[in-house]
């Protein structure tokens, strides 16, 4: 600054100039604290948000605790000798690639979980089991009159005091002819090595074969071997390809 005289001496434009690039210097200072305000305004509002919905999320996890019955303990038996958690695991992973939204018909009988968990993901979702209790969604509905076009299907077995309960084959059949080129059938059924596994495919390419079976611990899982033995089959097959 020890300069400054001499510069406006030489070249009178310089007047000024210092005061004009400390206005500008506070003019953005001003708009960079503005922005950092709202920037934190936002993130406050995002995590009441969050708060908010982990809350909901909360109280409909205890509602559903509470609809399920007391018996948390013989709850958690039943499912541990039920193979419909495996085959629910598979058919989510077999339908992650699947364009968004598809319509998908399903079957799961006792459990909204799967149909509730694709429409979550954006698909059109058609429940096939009579009588079922459907949660509210505005991509969740019963397949009323049987005919639509289908992107992919999914029957899976039910359990009875037993064990798993075969799937419908006339149902399966049904979808399989329902199906676009190059759509995906699923389903899964008890099976015994012996058994025909594409009965239940109406005539659609095989293209995985897998065997849940339970183990000495209770729970099932999928066999090492992938195919071989009782228990109950995991099938995709796919329409026109």
């Amino acid at each position: 600054m020890v300069f400054r005289p001499v510069a406006v001496a030489f070249d009178p434009r310089l007047e000024g100039l210092e005061h004009r690039v400390v206005e500008r210097l506070v003019a953005r200072l001003d708009a960079m604290e503005g922005h950092v305000a709202s920037d934190a305004d936002a993130a406050a509002e995002m995590a009441i948000t969050q708060s908010r919905l982990l809350a909901r999320l909360e109280a409909r996890l205890a509602a559903l605790e509470a609809r399920l019955g007391g018996g948390a303990a013989g709850g958690g038996a039943a499912m541990l000798s039920s193979s419909h958690p495996v085959a629910v695991a598979w058919a989510l992973g077999a339908l992650v690639g699947l364009a968004v939204p598809s319509r998908v018909a399903v079957s799961a009988p006792g459990d909204p979980g799967l149909g509730l968990a694709l429409a979550g993901l954006g698909h059109d979702v058609l429940v096939l089991d009579e009588g079922a209790s459907l949660p509210e969604h505005p991509r969740l509905r019963p397949d009323l009159d049987g005919g639509a076009r289908l992107d992919a299907a999914v029957a899976l077995c039910g359990e009875g005091p037993d064990g798993p309960v075969p799937v419908d084959v006339a149902l399966t059949r049904a979808l399989a002819g329902r199906l676009e080129q190059g759509g995906v059938l699923l389903v899964s059924t008890p099976q015994r090595a012996s058994d025909d596994v594409e009965a239940p495919l109406g005539g659609l390419r095989l293209v995985e074969r897998l065997v849940a079976v339970p183990t000495a611990g209770g729970p099932w899982e999928v066999a090492r071997d992938g195919s071989a033995g009782d228990g109950v089959a995991l099938l995709r097959a796919v329409a026109g390809r």
